[in-house]
């Protein structure tokens, strides 16, 4: 579970027409930027990538974490992606 509070007056965009935004909602209210697997709802066919469904509008930041998923975080890049800019994620 995600141990980060929802941030008061948080708000978000949800970029998604799923039936129930709720999850992608509440980790966005953290701060999150979430992604899905979207190519099997796609009327566009497979885009093989994670595709932006809900953005914060003021994004967490490593330094805004607990110090263990600080740690977590921080040992994850991704080279090629700035979320904040980037609506997919590509599977390579």
């Amino acid at each position: 579970m995600l141990r980060l509070s929802i941030r008061p007056g948080q708000a978000v965009t949800n970029l998604c027409d799923a039936p129930d935004p709720g999850s992608y909602i509440a980790l966005a209210q953290r701060g999150v930027f979430v992604y899905d697997w979207t190519d099997f709802t796609s009327i566009e066919g497979p885009l093989n990538a994670y595709e932006l469904v809900a953005r914060p509008l003021l994004p967490i930041t490593c330094a805004d974490l607990p110090n263990d998923l600080r740690e977590v975080a921080q040992a994850v890049r991704f080279a090629d992606v700035r979320f904040a800019d980037s609506s997919l994620v590509a599977v390579k």
